[in-house]
């Protein structure tokens, strides 16, 4: 068994705006406004993910990632940012606010938040 946990900075856009700003139809589905935002934006800077969910999109800039295998086992980290330090959250944040910018969509930094992303696979 394989757990991936992933730190990340996130925004959150209503899906029906997100629809509108990515060229998609007004009742395309969720699962298919992914595919209308890497067709009109692609490719999308590393690091950034969409998740669609049919009210909110969740925007997430991934900041630390780790794959832990087994029970006493080494695992392998990787960490892009320091979550306490402000220059680095802000260049996350700059990031996030870019990608968003691309498409006509507007935030606030100051409404970002944290999230942990886990993910169990047969490994």
């Amino acid at each position: 068994m394989k757990i991936t946990v992933k730190i990340c900075r996130v925004a959150k856009v209503p899906t029906q705006f997100l629809r509108g700003c990515v060229g998609a139809d007004i009742d395309t589905p969720p699962s298919q406004v992914f595919s209308k935002i890497i067709e009109n934006f692609g490719p999308i800077a590393p690091g950034v993910d969409f998740f669609v969910e049919s009210s909110k999109a969740v925007i997430t800039k991934e900041v630390m990632a780790f794959n832990i295998q087994a029970k006493d086992m080494p695992f392998a980290g990787l960490a892009t940012a320091d979550m306490l330090t402000p220059n680095d959250i802000a260049r996350v944040d700059g990031g996030i606010e870019s990608e968003l910018a691309r498409m006509g969509i507007t935030s606030d930094p100051k409404e970002y938040e944290w999230r942990a992303l886990y993910e169990v696979t047969n490994a």
